[in-house]
């Protein structure tokens, strides 16, 4: 079950990026149309600029979340936060999952 929602979250991933792709060119196209008439143009600079930017995120994908909770931070042993670990260790014996650890 756990390997079928990963799956599943990641055709959702996909599908969001695709989306967001499309959105970016629509309104470059729009622009390119508005400024240069021509909305080849103005599609071929917003995916350029669109796939930059997917590619950053989700290259920093873990450092936006954590910037997002302000004082949220990494823990690398139970002595930094005991009860915090053990309850993330007792919820990945549960659910028959590795504990998450940090891939920096």
């Amino acid at each position: 079950m756990l390997y079928q929602q990963i799956a599943r979250n990641k055709r959702k991933t996909i599908l969001v990026m695709f989306g967001f792709f499309l959105l970016v060119a629509l309104i470059g196209a729009a622009i390119g149309y508005l400024f240069a008439r021509s909305a080849v143009s103005g599609i071929i600079i917003a995916g350029i600029i669109a796939v930059i930017y997917m590619v950053v995120m989700i290259g920093q994908s873990t450092d936006v979340v954590m910037n997002m909770n302000n004082n949220a931070r990494e823990i690398h042993s139970a002595s930094e936060a005991p009860e915090l670990w053990h309850v993330v260790e007792d919820m990945a014996m549960v659910a028959r999952v590795p504990m998450p650890m940090s891939l920096s």
